[in-house]
């Protein structure tokens, strides 16, 4: 009778346990705005979790008396209440923030933006902060004047070492700062197709980087480099035709790295390209363009891989309906589910179950299961979701623009956390 009844309190609480990780589903725990004191358009465009539960959120504050734009970081706490707010305007020079991010096992942050002042002396500058809203270094690279606008990219290891991929001139290259702001190298990876690099990641084995060929027929490229800055292999992708029309985003896995870009097809149109290869060789081992509907466009918005090694990869169209969607990969490059979502993506994230979060330009925050059903919607109309980031805890925020009638442009911030309930 005693074993009978252990087993039914077993089964009783396996049901209970299976029943509450199956109504799990994300809540919006705060939402939060904030407005400069020139009260005129404070644009938000990048967000890191702080890794304690809160946020720190990065944009530019726009003075209208002086034409001039300042960089400013938002640090938000657990309940969403500001700790502290950190930038002030350079003399005669506007600065804007492109990333954000946290070194993972430090509270410290990062800031990746573009200055230029009056004699339109052009920097990309970065920028490290501690958690009470302190500046640790400033530094700065030089992006040239050709180049100064091609997209830029930073990663930030658990070392504290950050890694930059931005153009100059036509020419692409990756730097590595150390912890207190020196510049460690720069390397220049291709000199003469105009290119531009838009990922880099690295770990202990090395940086890798993907970009753009922006020359004719001139696709995108992965190269690897060492932790000394030196290149240890290079590979080329011209696609259907050779025009790449998105940006390409890197992660690693294991012994490989996982591209995604989006060339341009034969019926002229953009059509994603997820690609994972070996990462001592550069060697593919399988690449998948998105096939489903052979005439829509599937323009890349964004793409991360989740612990396991699956890829999830957010794309949007224009015809034959304006939409977003989402299609998960396995690491053997298995087609696992494809999920469609309303209006047009502008980021995406995956927390540490392998869930998947997107935001959208007219206020949409979506939230997916890893096995593709929607756990989570809400529309706030006023907000334009620009990036998206996720802690090892469970929570995900979303940062952008949000209009009001009364003071213009501001700030948001917005925090989502799963919550089970028993049934």
């Amino acid at each position: 009778m005693m074993g009978s009844g252990i087993s039914r309190s077993l089964a009783l609480a396996v049901a209970i346990a299976s029943a509450s990780i199956a109504c799990a589903q994300p809540i919006e725990a705060f939402r939060r705005t904030y407005n400069a004191p020139s009260n005129h358009s404070d644009d938000g465009v990048a967000v890191a979790a702080d890794g304690h539960g809160g946020c720190y959120v990065g944009g530019d504050v726009y003075a209208p008396t002086t034409g001039f734009y300042a960089a400013r970081l938002v640090a938000y706490d657990p309940k969403g209440t500001i700790r502290w707010t950190f930038g002030d305007p350079g003399p005669d020079e506007s600065e804007r923030v492109e990333q954000v991010r946290r070194t993972p096992i430090q509270p410290d942050v990062w800031v990746l933006s573009r200055a230029v002042n009056l004699l339109n002396q052009r920097s990309l500058r970065l920028t490290r902060v501690t958690a009470a809203g302190q500046p640790v270094f400033v530094a700065n690279l030089n992006p040239g004047t050709g180049g100064s606008e091609y997209p830029a990219d930073l990663f930030v290891d658990p070392q504290g070492f950050g890694y930059v991929k931005f153009g100059r001139d036509g020419t692409s290259f990756a730097a590595k700062v150390s912890p207190a702001g020196v510049v460690l190298w720069e390397t220049p990876l291709f000199t003469t197709s105009d290119s531009a690099g838009t990922g880099i990641v690295a770990d202990g084995t090395g940086v890798f980087v993907a970009g753009i060929l922006q020359s004719v027929q001139g696709g995108t490229f992965t190269a690897a480099l060492s932790q000394a800055g030196t290149v240890l292999w290079t590979t080329t992708d011209s696609g259907p035709i050779g025009n790449t029309l998105g940006p390409a985003i890197v992660a690693r896995h294991g012994g490989d790295v996982i591209v995604a870009t989006s060339p341009e097809t034969t019926f002229g149109i953009g059509r994603y390209r997820l690609t994972r290869s070996n990462a001592a060789t550069g060697a593919v081992l399988w690449s998948k363009d998105y096939s489903p509907e052979a005439n829509a466009n599937a323009d890349l918005v964004g793409m991360a891989v989740d612990r396991w090694g699956n890829a999830s990869v957010t794309a949007t169209r224009l015809f034959p309906t304006v939409r977003s969607f989402v299609v998960r990969y396995g690491a053997d490059g298995a087609r696992l589910w494809e999920t469609e979502l309303a209006d047009v993506a502008r980021a995406m994230t995956v927390d540490a179950n392998g869930n998947i979060f997107v935001g959208t330009g007219s206020g949409w925050l979506f939230g997916l299961t890893r096995l593709g059903a929607i756990a989570f919607s809400r529309r706030r109309v006023p907000d334009v979701y620009e990036d998206l980031d996720a802690d090892q805890r469970g929570n995900v925020f979303a940062a952008g623009t949000a209009f009001s009638s009364a003071t213009n442009d501001d700030f948001v911030a917005v925090k989502l956390l799963w919550l089970r309930r028993i049934l």
